[in-house]
């Protein structure tokens, strides 16, 4: 089976260096093509035409969003992955609006990066949970602006990505070692805080982010 093909665009050396590095440690994932700004990152998609385009929001002169737009343009059939360098989900959110198949911040553990990249080019979507909450409640419309979304917490985050896995209350409780009851008091948080009456609604956001993914 042919390798996932990639090119990483990342304006700092140390960061663009770490994800090359970790990527050809995996026989299914290779790494194409490297660069350092927008007009070196284009000119190699051109060249290359990779399957999954790897875009550190530090780029410079362009940022994730821009350089997510252009590479779109010239490659739509191409998925695109921002490592973004601060939880900051309006990004999140403006990159998945202009086609970035996933988010992840760049202080994720190599696991979480390996699975987002994979997810990603096999066409799913993958959000990082540090910004999912937020983002799934914009998604959702939840209450007003998106500044006063308030933002899940850690333990909130697990249940949330537990009930996109499909597990029960009990199932929920089983795993975190607590009671139903704290679990039921944990649901009824989240939908207050995304804005929904239905588990289900949350669920299949969380599902669509790839937060199910996470648990």
């Amino acid at each position: 089976m042919c390798p996932i093909t990639i090119l990483v665009a990342a304006g700092q050396d140390i960061l663009r260096a770490g994800i090359r590095t970790l990527i050809e440690q995996q026989n299914d994932l290779l790494v194409t093509a490297e660069a350092r700004n927008l007009e070196e990152a284009l000119e190699l998609a051109r060249t290359h035409t990779p399957q999954l385009v790897l875009i550190a929001s530090d780029l410079p002169a362009s940022g994730g969003l821009l350089a997510c737009r252009e590479v779109k343009e010239l490659l739509p059939k191409a998925r695109v992955l921002i490592v973004g360098t601060a939880p900051v989900f309006e990004e999140a959110i403006a990159v998945i609006a202009a086609g970035a198949g996933g988010f992840l911040l760049a202080t994720a553990d190599k696991e979480r990066l390996l699975l987002a990249v994979r997810a990603v080019a096999a066409g799913e979507m993958f959000v990082d949970p540090a910004v999912a909450g937020l983002v799934i409640g914009q998604l959702l419309g939840s209450q007003g602006a998106a500044a006063k979304i308030d933002p899940l917490s850690g333990r909130e985050l697990e249940v949330l990505a537990l009930l996109a896995s499909g597990y029960t209350n009990k199932g929920i409780a089983l795993r975190l070692s607590v009671s139903e009851a704290t679990v039921k008091t944990h649901v009824s948080h989240i939908l207050g805080k995304l804005g929904v009456e239905r588990r289900v609604d949350a669920a299949r956001q969380a599902v669509r982010l790839g937060l199910d993914r996470t648990a």
